[in-house]
């Protein structure tokens, strides 16, 4: 398994410092209690200005102030993961602190010694910085000691995925990454749904993905700054996938509800998936056959002939079950082609259709379109994939260490919601 591992800070020495604006000497005040043990506003005030910090985030007291409890939050996991670690007999030695932060030091270019002084311009303590990199070690090693012998991967469970991956020759596949903001009961709902949309703003202002995932993201992935691989939507909770389908490369996702959280989701690339083995090939020369049903409108049609046109169209979809079914409707709306579109080749999709193909299973209607020429919906009848030479040896070991590591992941996620669950936990105003 690959080490979880911890998240790297902005600290080059190129980089302009990001200072708070002064603000009073933090008191000592308990701001939450996790089993009778304190989280101090001294705490806090060290953990946001890190985060602050580490994410790039100018931190305007307006920031600070909207950040606060989903800051909170991660400090209250952190206690969770330390006194878990506690429990196991977990030890975190100073010198692997030490160590960590001289790694960590090194991958920005800078020596250990000059840590203390750049956290002092930025307003931050050094113990904010060693409390987060203690917590993180400790949780690492109760994953390790606790939860790895639990994962067991069979040769039945390769042979299983290599037959999945097989299956789905052709089909979409994303490489994406996530923000994951537990919620830890109802009555958190609205506030952590407002958090998701403010770490968009922020992202929408130029901080970059990664930095605020590793910051704020409470996912395994966190530590990867929420990079996700490459997923099949099979592969995905049914809300995630339907919001990955929407989305076109570089963009972002509004917060998706599941039934654990609120995940923000960002798409960066995605490709067919290639049977196991088998030689690479563009997935730009795959190709669809097309059918679709159009009802003509002028581009500039006045409202009520638009919304008469789509209410047709949507009693239209709901009858197509098959292709047979839209060149029926076809033909019945006077396209005498019966919406034959013939192979179309992805390349030649136009970009902002692109995502709704990649996202339709064959005989499935797509969403009401609108285009120059009226209103329409599209569905697949085939697909043909590119020849590619034949597979060579599948990488087993590969395949293992992926599920490995997303059996690990979820078990980590399990053992989070259950500490959280088990816990007393009470914040205070």
């Amino acid at each position: 398994m690959k080490k979880i591992l911890l998240a790297a800070l902005l600290l080059t020495c190129a980089a302009p410092v990001l200072t708070v604006p002064a603000m009073a000497e933090p008191s000592l005040n308990i701001v939450a209690t996790v089993n009778d043990e304190a989280i101090t506003s001294s705490d806090l005030d060290g953990r946001m200005r890190l985060a602050m910090l580490g994410a790039g985030i100018q931190p305007t007291p307006e920031v600070v102030a909207r950040l606060r409890e989903q800051l909170l939050r991660t400090l209250i996991d952190e206690r969770l993961q330390l006194q878990e670690a506690k429990r196991d007999n977990v030890t975190v030695e100073e010198a692997m602190i030490d160590k960590e932060i001289a790694a960590l030091a090194q991958r920005n270019n800078q020596k250990p010694e000059q840590l203390p002084a750049f956290f002092a311009r930025a307003g931050v303590p050094m113990s904010a910085l060693r409390d987060q990199v203690r917590a993180s070690i400790a949780w690492t090693l109760v994953v390790q000691r606790k939860l790895r012998p639990q994962v067991n991967i069979t040769d039945r469970d390769i042979d299983a995925e290599v037959a999945r991956m097989s299956a789905a020759a052709g089909q979409p596949e994303y490489l994406s990454a996530e923000i994951y903001l537990p919620v830890q009961k109802a009555g958190d709902d609205e506030s952590v749904r407002q958090s998701a949309y403010r770490l968009i703003d922020q992202m929408s202002k130029g901080v970059r993905f990664s930095a605020i995932a590793r910051e704020f993201s409470q996912a395994p992935s966190a530590a990867r700054g929420g990079d996700m691989g490459w997923l099949r939507a099979s592969q995905m909770d049914s809300e995630l996938a339907a919001a990955l389908t929407k989305l076109t490369p570089g963009t972002l996702s509004p917060p998706v509800r599941t039934a654990g959280g609120y995940y923000i989701l960002m798409l960066r690339d995605q490709r067919m998936v290639q049977a196991p083995g088998a030689t690479k090939v563009d997935p730009a020369q795959a190709s669809y056959n097309l059918r679709q049903v159009i009802l003509p409108l002028a581009a500039d049609a006045p409202a009520d002939q638009v919304q008469a046109a789509s209410d047709k169209l949507e009693a239209l979809r709901a009858k197509a079950r098959s292709c047979s079914d839209v060149e029926q409707q076809a033909l019945a709306n006077g396209d005498t082609t019966k919406g034959d579109l013939g192979d179309v080749k992805v390349a030649e999709v136009p970009p902002a259709l692109q995502p709704v193909l990649a996202g339709l299973k064959d005989s499935q209607p797509s969403p009401a379109l609108r285009n120059a020429r009226g209103v329409l919906y599209l569905m697949i009848c085939g697909r043909t994939i590119p020849s590619a030479a034949a597979p060579s040896n599948i990488d087993r070991e590969e395949v293992a260490n992926m599920l490995g590591t997303q059996k690990m992941e979820l078990l980590a996620r399990r053992l989070m919601r259950d500490l959280r669950t088990d816990s007393f936990i009470e914040i205070r105003g």
